[in-house]
This record gives structure tokens, sequence and C-alpha cells, in this order.
């Protein structure tokens, strides 16, 4: 069995890295707020203003920390026998899957193949028929809140019930570039499942 690359410990590293860069500046501004006996002293809340862009930057730049070599480790993994396009990276989570760490339940890669949409992750395989693809759109996710990502939603129906696939990319390594590219492959989705 391959070794996991998906871990608690990655996940917590896309939110512990900017919260401990904008810490520092969140405190001297409290220990500001504090000294001057006054919370809205001119000093803390520049500390707390340079606090917020710091965490925003961070999270953009940090919040997918890792995210290249997990790319490159699952590339190693899958491209054995493949055709060489592995599709795009992206990641994913079900209707059910609830995870304050991170929104992404797995990573993988994702392909458009001739009649099958197909997901093949650090510890998922899923294949929706495209027949079976009802409607492809956008949905906020914990990134929206940041305006740095949402969610593309496949919905279909499959043995007569309903299901869902949640996915984000992560192509690159910043959240904001992956949002632009998240607007291609909407688009690129939604004319393969639905082409005539």
């Amino acid at each position: 069995m391959a070794k996991k690359v998906w871990t608690t410990k990655r996940k917590l590293l896309g939110n512990l890295l900017p919260l401990l860069t904008s810490l520092p500046f969140a405190i001297y501004g409290s220990m500001r707020a504090l000294s001057a006996n006054n919370w809205f002293a001119i000093g803390a809340l520049v500390s707390f203003f340079v606090a917020v862009i710091v965490a925003y930057v961070s999270v953009n730049f940090l919040g997918l920390s890792g995210n290249r070599k997990m790319r490159l480790e699952l590339g190693r993994r899958f491209s054995k026998g493949e055709d060489g396009d592995l599709g795009w990276f992206v990641g994913v989570a079900t209707p059910s899957y609830m995870n304050v760490w991170d929104p992404h339940e797995d990573i993988g890669f994702l392909k458009l193949s001739s009649e099958h949409l197909v997901f093949q992750g650090d510890s998922k395989r899923l294949e929706i028929p495209r027949n079976s693809i009802r409607r492809v759109s956008k949905k906020s996710n914990p990134h929206s809140f940041l305006l740095l990502g949402g969610w593309i939603v496949i919905d279909g129906i499959l043995n007569h019930k309903p299901i869902r696939l949640l996915l984000e990319p992560r192509v690159k390594s910043s959240l904001l570039a992956n949002k632009r590219i998240s607007r291609q492959m909407l688009k690129e989705i939604q004319d393969w499942a639905f082409k005539k």
C-alpha cells in the first residue's frame, strides 16, 4: 500500500502557518491597546489591520503548503501505465465530509475521459458517468469567505440516487491563482458534461 500523502499534518500546516505569521501583529496590537487602556488606540488599530493583511496574504501563499510536493508524489504514483496526462490536480469533498482543518477530504487528479469524470486521489477513486451528471455549478467553501476560492459542484443521479462531488483546483501553489483556474475548469467541465 502506498504511503499516505494527504495527512493531518499537511492539513494543519495550511492553517497554522498563516496563523503564526499574523499572530505577532495581533499580539502587539493587543499589548498596545492594553498599555493605552484603549482598544481603539491608533497603534493598536494599525497592528490589527496589519495582522489581517498578513493573515490574508499568508492564507493565499501558505494555505496550500506542500502542495507542489504532494502533486509530484501523487503524479509519480499514478503516472505508471497512464497516457501521461493526469488531468487537473484538485481537492475534493463529499457532502458528508466535515473537518475544521481543511475543506478537502482528499487530493488527487481529476480527468475527463470520453464518458466518465474520473478522480484518482490519495485515498479515493471515483468515477461518475457523463450521462449521470445533471448540473455543474459553483458553491462557497471556507476559502470563499476570504475571496480566495470556492467549490465546483458536480450534481447528478447514479443508480437512482443523488450524488454530489465538490472540487477545488490545487494546480498552482496559491489559492488566488487556483481561483482563476477554477473559472476555466468550470467551463471545461460544463462543456464536457453537456456536449451533444
